[in-house]
């Protein structure tokens, strides 16, 4: 199986390419292409459905991952191929797992009492 895509893939810019031995699916080949960069993702679900009725009808997926810890992230992906929309899922997961652990802030503790005070009211 030979996965190739063109775009940013983890800070590489181009043309990337993966080749599996077996037959396993396209998806397989980008999951083992994302561990070299997102060690220990696993692949908790995957469920597609068809958008409507019909033939002509998109797939659409979704996969849930984890990656360490006891977060999860789901992704979705939309397409008229059933593999593609798997691929978009997973991207749209990792995704989200990648800004979740490199770029989120911790949220501020959030109180009335600081508010009041900003005001000059006093503690409420």
């Amino acid at each position: 199986m030979l996965f190739r895509s063109r775009g940013n893939f983890f800070g590489r810019e181009g043309e990337l390419s993966w080749t599996r031995q077996g037959d396993d699916s396209a998806l397989v080949a980008l999951k083992e292409l994302i561990d070299q960069e997102l060690p220990g993702t696993e692949i908790l679900s995957h469920r597609a459905e068809s958008e409507e009725e019909g033939a002509r009808s998109r797939s659409v997926s979704r996969i849930v991952i984890r990656n360490g810890g006891d977060q999860n992230w789901t992704g979705v992906g939309v397409d008229s191929d059933i593999e593609i929309a798997a691929m978009k899922a997973l991207l749209d997961a990792v995704n989200r797992a990648w800004i979740d652990k490199h770029f989120a802030q911790e949220p501020k503790p959030f109180s009335l009492s600081g508010i009041a005070e900003e005001e000059g009211e006093g503690s409420i």
